[in-house]
């Protein structure tokens, strides 16, 4: 075959389209796993998949519900959850490394929010339209109290997300009360648990309520294999089968260019030689394939998008 009057051989096309078909495919596998985690995530509430649920009665008092949360939690988050009917209302709490949420503008909490008696507000695009402007400062009210926006929530305004207010646990206590429904999260699974233990044993049986296990189903049958999710296993397959196949295209490419390394031995050219030219093109087709997958996968996506 002849392009702007240059012959390529058919493994040239081979490893081209290979390129093309396995970086296409590696991109729609990294996309779908990302949207897959967001889904995951929103329809937990956005809490992670090693979030621990737990109660709390009205026969504790916020001062004490309070020391035994700094007591409790070094590394984690604690939301008072359920507090309007489309739970869109959340109260925050949070000490030492969290995974903070993306933010489209603004801040997120910081220490000082918990403390003082100020009414602060992270929110969804969504609820803005609730939202007044007064001497530069952005009121939103949440169920009769004004919660001064010091930050917005990076969704789209119909998502779940985008629907949320999140404030802070302090000024929800004055309008909600202390007792309801929590969660805690955190960073892995190994540290939610002990801070929740923790907890357990800084707070009397008749304040606090916990049910063992964590937030998410016990996985049964095929659902995981080797310890993986049932998707996840499903994209270790694939991409197995990528590299296989990479590896197919590579040896037949490898083994279409023997010709030259003869030509290459009648010139009394060296190895070396050999080598870079052969390298130099094969990574220059890669390339080119790979930037067509990308090109390939941005088309599609928009398409999908739209």
């Amino acid at each position: 075959m002849k392009i702007h009057g240059k012959r390529y051989g058919a493994a040239v096309f081979i490893l081209l389209l290979g390129a093309a078909a396995i970086s296409f495919c590696f991109l729609m596998i990294g996309n779908n796993k990302r949207q897959k985690a967001e889904l995951e995530r929103e329809s937990r509430g956005f809490y992670s998949e090693v979030a621990q649920k737990f109660m709390v009665f009205d026969t504790i008092s916020e001062e004490r519900f309070m020391k035994a949360l700094s007591a409790s939690v070094e590394n984690g988050i604690v939301y008072l959850a359920c507090l309007n009917p489309g739970d869109t209302v959340k109260g925050v709490w949070y000490q030492g490394e969290i995974e903070e949420p993306e933010l489209a503008e603004g801040r997120f909490f910081q220490k000082e929010d918990f403390s003082s008696g100020a009414k602060k507000a992270v929110a969804g695009r969504g609820c803005l339209d609730r939202a007044r402007t007064e001497g530069g400062v952005c009121l939103l009210d949440v169920d009769g109290e004004e919660y001064e926006v010091i930050g917005v929530l990076d969704a789209e305004e119909d998502t779940r997300m985008g629907q949320t207010v999140f404030v802070n646990l302090n000024a929800a206590f004055e309008t909600y009360g202390v007792a309801g429904d929590y969660v805690l999260d955190g960073m892995d699974e190994q540290s939610v648990r002990s801070q929740m233990a923790s907890l357990s044993q800084n707070m009397y049986s008749d304040e606090f309520y916990y049910g063992s296990g964590s937030g998410r189903p016990e996985d049964t049958g095929l659902v995981r294999v080797f310890g993986l999710e049932a998707l996840d296993a499903i994209y270790a397959v694939l991409i197995f089968n990528f590299v296989v196949c990479g590896i197919f295209i590579t040896a037949y490419w490898l083994h279409r260019k023997r010709l030259v390394a003869e030509v290459y031995a009648l010139l009394g050219l060296g190895r070396g030689a050999l080598v870079r030219d052969v390298g130099a093109s094969y990574v220059l087709t890669v390339l080119c394939g790979a930037a067509c997958g990308f090109v390939c996968f941005l088309l599609f996506d928009g398409l999908t998008r739209g």
